[in-house]
């Protein structure tokens, strides 16, 4: 009886080692494949994010150009306006 176990200890101890060994091995794996997935998916939200942000300062950007643009007409009316009205006036008289 004593044999059998001996011979049981000398066998099956170092199989279950091998087996807990290659598990972590696999766990540790296992877990770095999700850090990754983790990561890349975190960076693909900020790059995503950041696209979301550079879209609202284009518009931003677009809507102050329009109304710089609008301002800028409406001083050169207004100089036309008053060069027109000054040519009239010179004319008239």
């Amino acid at each position: 009886m004593t044999e059998a176990i001996l011979t049981l200890g000398i066998f099956a101890v170092p199989i279950l080692t091998v087996a807990v060994v290659e598990q972590r091995k696999v766990e540790k794996e296992r877990m770095r494949e999700e850090f990754e997935e983790i990561r890349r998916r975190d960076y693909l939200y900020g790059f995503r994010a950041g696209m979301g942000y550079q879209s609202t300062c284009d518009i931003e950007k677009a809507r102050n150009g329009l109304k710089r643009d609008a301002q800028q007409v409406d001083k050169e009316w207004k100089r036309y306006a008053e060069m027109v009205g000054y040519f009239f006036k010179t004319r008239k008289t």
